[in-house]
């Protein structure tokens, strides 16, 4: 991806991990333009295994807990 795709965002999110892909979530449903930007490859091993219980409140707001 080049510098120019980057500009044209609203909002660049570093890393896809559940920080990353609920707020990426939040801000698009808020009617902004993001792009996520992660360095790993997917899909990798771990991903959001150690999620504290209070969490589930940002994911069901995010509209992803049936997923999780």
């Amino acid at each position: 991806m080049s510098v120019i795709d980057m500009e044209r965002r609203q909002v660049v999110v570093i890393g896809a991990g559940p920080s990353g892909a609920i707020a990426a979530a939040l801000l698009k449903r808020k009617g902004h333009d993001v792009l996520i930007v992660e360095r790993q490859h997917f899909p990798r091993f771990s991903i959001g295994e150690s999620l504290l219980s209070h969490c589930l409140d940002f994911i069901e707001e995010a509209g992803m807990l049936e997923a999780v």
